[in-house]
């Protein structure tokens, strides 16, 4: 899911030919799901230059991504906590 965000940003977001590393704090997109939305929205800003549209814009439009990525992550975490949980309760 974490390279599936990425790559939506680079397609969707950023200007044709630039990528997640040609940006100026990359590291902040690149852990997108460990950090509160406005660490990605604030590295898209300073790299505004290479977007496709206005930072305002590329920020609506990556809260609404980040929120549906985020829930596929948790729903991801809590499914691996499910089944190692079950693992657990088997009975012989």
């Amino acid at each position: 899911e974490m390279q599936r965000g990425l790559a939506w940003i680079e397609r969707e977001l950023l200007t044709e030919g630039v990528g997640i590393n040609d940006l100026n704090g990359k590291t902040f997109l690149q852990s997108y799901h460990e950090q509160p939305l406005e660490k990605p929205v604030e590295v898209l800003s300073k790299n505004r230059r290479r977007l496709r549209t206005s930072p305002e814009a590329a920020a609506a439009q990556l809260r609404l991504a980040y929120e549906e990525s985020l829930a596929v992550l948790r729903w991801a975490r809590r499914a691996i906590g499910m089944g190692v949980q079950g693992r657990g309760r088997r009975r012989k």
